[in-house]
C-alpha cells in the first residue's frame, strides 16, 4: 500500500466517523425535542388541574354555607 492510499484510506475512515456522530447527535437531538414536548404538555395538564383546584377552593371560600352543603351532598349522591 502506498502512502497516498494511506492518506485517502485514513481521510475515508474518518469521514464515515464523522458521519456516524452526526448521526448520533441528530437521532439525540430529535429525542430530546420529543421529550421537551412530553415535559410541556405534562406541565401544561398540570397547570390546568391546579388552575381548576384553585377555582374550586375560591368558590368554596367565597361562597356561603348552604352551597357548600349542596355541593358536598352532590358529591356524596354523585359517588
Amino acid at each position: 500500500m502506498g502512502f497516498w492510499t494511506a492518506v485517502v484510506a485514513l481521510a475515508a475512515i474518518v469521514m464515515f466517523g464523522l458521519i456516524a456522530i452526526a448521526r448520533t447527535n441528530s437521532k439525540q437531538q430529535d429525542h430530546s425535542e420529543e421529550r421537551l414536548s412530553a415535559l410541556e404538555d405534562k406541565f401544561d395538564r398540570l397547570d390546568a388541574d391546579i388552575r381548576h383546584r384553585v377555582e374550586v377552593l375560591e368558590r368554596i371560600v367565597t361562597d356561603g354555607n348552604a352551597s357548600l352543603k349542596r355541593e358536598f351532598e352532590d358529591l356524596e349522591k354523585a359517588s
